[in-house]
């Protein structure tokens, strides 16, 4: 019927990725951060275990619920809850069950939505062991519209309202709801977006925000993680202007925030009118995904994909 624009598609396993990128860096796990002092050429950041860190610039990289943004924006750093049930997660198979699985997936990810309004993905996250496929891990994502009347309490097991959902569908969706170990168990994720509504006051470029602290949106359309290494490149890009004395630190930390809040603010509401398509049967043709697959749709000033 068409076929969507999916260029230089890579999968990354975030864990592995995460440890290689980490190796000689070093990270400090497990700390709270609980104040951020301005000096007049320093930031410091304070930790709840009495610790602190100086530096020149200090990033919010600290997810969706970003303690950073809050202390930038105060209310204005509150998330948008969209009103869809969202279950992620990850499910080992028999050893028969995967190696079949893995026939019939697409190589990347298969996508699946139904007239019914939901939409279930399924990847293949890892084979720790190539010759023991009991040992690949799938991982699966469903969203559908959110019935508050439903009784989604912690004691319930969402696996089994999304076994009851699974009539009428195809292969390979399917067969990896209903291979699902008896044993699995999920819980309902609040489904949360936050797009940056106006420039935020970086402070003289001593704090600016990256990732999905800068703009959370939604996994539809694939663009979290592209957004995330772009704001990494562009940081880069900054502070290397300003070691080469091109840049003042406020000039360049402004123009790479001006870039991250006009991406995002785009990137945040395509994904989230993509959402809205995958449970709009009818009108699924028309969405985004389906005209620009996941093509960027943002442009840095030399016209350029981002």
């Amino acid at each position: 019927m068409v076929q969507p624009p999916f260029p230089g598609v890579r999968r990354l396993n975030i864990q592995k990725t995460r440890m290689l990128w980490s190796r000689d860096v070093n990270v400090k796990f497990g700390k709270l951060l609980s104040n951020i002092e301005l000096t007049s050429d320093s930031v410091v950041a304070r930790f709840d275990d009495g610790s602190s860190e100086i530096g020149n610039v200090l990033v919010g990289a600290d997810g969706g619920s970003s303690w950073i943004r809050r202390w930038m924006l105060g209310d204005g750093a509150a998330s948008t809850v969209l009103p869809y049930t969202f279950l992620n997660f990850p499910v080992r198979y028999t050893a028969e069950q995967a190696l079949k699985m893995d026939k019939m997936m697409h190589p990347i990810v298969d996508v699946g939505v139904h007239p019914k309004s939901m939409y279930v993905g399924i990847f293949l996250l890892d084979k720790p062991h190539l010759d023991k496929p009991e040992t690949w891990i799938f991982y699966l994502l469903a969203t559908w519209p959110r019935d508050d009347q439903a009784d989604t309490s912690e004691n319930m097991n969402m696996v089994d309202e999304l076994r009851r959902r699974m009539d009428g569908w195809a292969e390979p969706y399917k067969s990896a709801v209903e291979w699902i170990p008896s044993d699995v168990r999920a819980k309902v994720v609040p489904f949360k977006i936050w797009a940056p509504k106006t420039d935020w006051d970086n402070h003289g470029g001593r704090v600016t925000l990256a990732g999905d602290a800068a703009h959370s949106m939604t996994f539809h359309r694939g663009q979290g993680a592209n957004n995330a290494v772009c704001d990494s490149e562009r940081f880069v890009r900054a502070m290397l202007k300003v070691k080469s004395g091109d840049m003042t630190l406020a000039e360049a930390v402004a123009e790479y925030d001006q870039d991250v809040i006009t991406r995002g603010k785009q990137e945040v509401e395509v994904s989230r009118v993509q959402t809205e398509a995958f449970h709009d049967y009818d009108n699924f043709l028309n969405s985004p995904i389906m005209k620009h697959g996941i093509k960027p749709i943002s442009e840095d000033s030399s016209g350029k994909a981002s």
